[in-house]
């Protein structure tokens, strides 16, 4: 078992990196959308925002797999003993264990799958189009993994 000090830096790194996550999709989805209504050019600007963007999704991942690896609450002797059932039926494993890991991976997997779509299309208008559906596919699945109910979560120092 890892040392608690770096588990907990770790954790700290991850939450306050949603937030930073949550700040960037809503300036890239407001520039999407905005281009593609507008048809705009499609700059340097919403290619770096969008890679932004989808960086900090794929290093908040990347945490948080390791994360998942070394966590006291999810790995340690009693939830190992537990069957799939189990975990299924007791409400907090299920979302640690399954739940937030599906829809934050499927949204970085998204996202990511976004990212190079839009390098594949012929116009701006349609790469802004490409940005706005792929990226709001993905803030919907992140918005849907958060612990929303969890406050004590939302804000870690």
């Amino acid at each position: 078992m890892p040392d608690n000090t770096i588990y907990n830096l770790l954790l700290t790194a991850h939450s306050w990196t949603r937030w930073f996550i949550l700040l960037l999709a809503l300036a890239v989805l407001f520039k999407s959308y905005k281009g593609w209504i507008e048809q705009s050019p499609f700059g340097k600007g919403d290619n770096a925002l969008s890679a932004a963007w989808v960086g900090l999704i794929l290093f908040n991942a990347l945490t948080g797999f390791v994360l998942y690896e070394i966590s006291p609450l999810l790995n340690n002797p009693s939830v190992d003993a537990m069957s799939f059932g189990e975990i299924m039926k007791n409400k907090m494993l299920r979302f640690w264990k399954v739940e937030h890991l599906t829809l934050m991976l499927l949204a970085a997997v998204i996202a990511q799958f976004g990212r190079i779509r839009i390098k594949r299309q012929s116009t701006d208008t349609k790469r802004h189009k490409v940005s706005a559906l792929y990226f709001t596919i993905g803030f919907i699945l992140i918005l849907a993994g958060i612990p929303w109910a969890e406050t004590g979560r939302l804000f870690r120092f």
